[in-house]
This record gives C-alpha cells, structure tokens and sequence, in this order.
C-alpha cells in the first residue's frame, strides 16, 4: 500500500485524463485534498466536465456527505440525459 501511495503522489494522469471522450462529473470535497485549481485544470483540459464541491467532507466525501454526493451525481445525470419518462432515481437512504 505504501509503495501504491508513493507512487501516485510522484505521478500524474494527464495523458490518461486527455484520452477521455465522455462527460465527467468531478467531485470534490470541501476538505479534501484536491485544490480547486486542479479541478479548474480538469476542466480547462476537458471542456465537458462538471466539477461540483461536497460541503463538510474530505476526501471521502461519498462516507462524509453521503446525501450531497448523491444529490450531486442525481442531479448530474438527470442534466446529462433529461429523460421526462424516466423513472425516478431512489433515495439515497439514511446517511
């Protein structure tokens, strides 16, 4: 796990990032560790990419705010493909 760590804090995924051909949605915590100049980069390098902050979370945020990272992705996806016909997507449950 160390070695894994270490090699992710000395590499980037730029190449990898610039071979995506289909709509992101980049969640950040509040508290996390991504700055959100790096979100902006993400965006700035791929237009079609939606970057949304998660209040009162790290970089966990699907366990620290749970309901907002649904709400975000619910959201997301309904403006992705509005689809009037759709069935509702469920309730995230208890947090």
């Amino acid at each position: 796990m160390v070695a894994t760590v270490r090699e992710n804090a000395h590499r980037d995924y730029w190449d990898a990032w610039d071979r995506v051909g289909c709509p992101v949605l980049v969640l950040r915590g509040e508290r996390g560790d991504m700055q959100p100049d790096e979100a902006e980069r993400m965006r700035d390098r791929h237009p079609a990419t939606r970057i949304a902050v998660i209040p009162e979370a790290g970089h966990d945020a699907h366990l620290d705010n749970t309901p907002a990272v649904y709400g975000e992705m619910a959201r997301y996806l309904r403006e992705l493909r509005p689809d009037p016909g759709a069935a509702p997507l469920p309730s995230p449950g208890p947090a």
